[in-house]
């Protein structure tokens, strides 16, 4: 059974489907204020320490929680998403106002943010899992791309906005035209380009320069996100999705909170520039990777790719 087996004919477009709709608006409403309070939080720990360690410290317990997604993949999938997806936000909602009302009151401290901060992250972990198993069930097989890259354009389009992070959102939009082309080879190309591109704009002396070469060095990022999106709910039954993405997610994550702490103690050491070029060797490593391991590179297009490539055969729980 594919990800998705519905009809071309049982979904209106994107764009008209209510429930489609009301998942788009909620996402944008949710990564706004998850942006917003990313940047705050690491300004604040080092407007109030003067530490990069510290700051490193804060982002690694932003990032640690994600770690458990493992753990919320079971939940979305046994449980009412809706209700899943409320209390989450609903509780983060409660847990962002202790922050206010401490710097009204005069007791805003870095310990007060670094306390705060995994307690947000943990509420955050079911938004991936949670989305990777909505989409699936309200639009149709042939849609999934458009509505991927829809929804990432929310996630990466706000982080541009609040992050600065401009490249990921252009990856985003255009991800759906490079669906036809085979994916290996793309994220061999992609990410080798974007690594180049993250070293040049520690390089270069023009502040406007280093943000667009910055920018641009997430395009393939941005792109890729959408792709992969896009082949997990092809290649795995809908019923088992929500534990797939926490899997991956937690996967992907393991490493960034120890990458946080480590960034934050080099920094002191090297200085922020330093550091920053020294991280371009992450997207450099993944391009080469994908080259340099044939069943990555060989991987076809999105738009023909199925669980056969990766060597799988599934069946849905659901199958006698």
């Amino acid at each position: 059974m594919s990800g998705s087996d519905t009809s071309s004919g049982s979904h209106p477009p994107l764009w008209r489907n209510r429930n489609f709709l009301s998942l788009f608006a909620g996402l944008f409403v949710t990564n706004a204020g998850d942006s917003l309070y990313s940047v705050a939080t690491m300004w604040l720990v080092f407007e109030l320490s003067n530490s990069t360690f510290l700051t490193g410290v804060a982002n690694s317990l932003l990032l640690l929680p994600f770690l458990v997604q493992i753990v919320a993949g079971p939940i979305v999938d046994r449980f009412p998403v809706q209700r899943v997806l409320l209390v989450s936000q609903a509780v983060q909602g409660a847990v962002v106002l202790v922050l206010p009302l401490a710097a009204s009151t005069g007791h805003l401290s870095t310990g007060l943010i670094l306390v705060t901060v995994p307690v947000l992250s943990v509420m955050t972990v079911v938004t991936d899992p949670a989305r990777a198993s909505i989409v699936p069930r309200i639009v149709a097989d042939h849609q999934l791309s458009r509505g991927n890259s829809a929804l990432a354009t929310v996630s990466l389009g706000l982080d541009m906005v609040f992050d600065a992070l401009g490249g990921a959102f252009v990856g985003s939009v255009i991800a759906p035209r490079l669906k036809t082309l085979p994916l290996g080879q793309l994220t061999a190309v992609s990410f080798t380009v974007g690594s180049l591109l993250w070293l040049g704009s520690v390089l270069v002396s023009s502040t406007l320069l280093t943000v667009v070469l910055f920018g641009l060095a997430w395009i393939g990022a941005g792109a890729n996100g959408v792709l992969v999106s896009t082949v997990n709910q092809r290649v795995f039954p809908t019923d088992v999705l929500g534990r797939v993405t926490a899997i991956k997610g937690t996967a992907a994550s393991a490493t960034l909170p120890v990458g946080s702490l480590v960034g934050g103690t080099v920094a002191v050491i090297v200085g922020p520039s330093t550091t920053v070029a020294l991280a371009a060797g992450g997207f450099g490593f993944v391009g080469l990777y994908h080259a340099l391991r044939t069943p990555l590179r060989r991987l076809p297009a999105t738009s023909d790719i199925s669980a056969a490539d990766f060597g799988l055969e599934l069946e849905s729980e659901d199958t006698e």
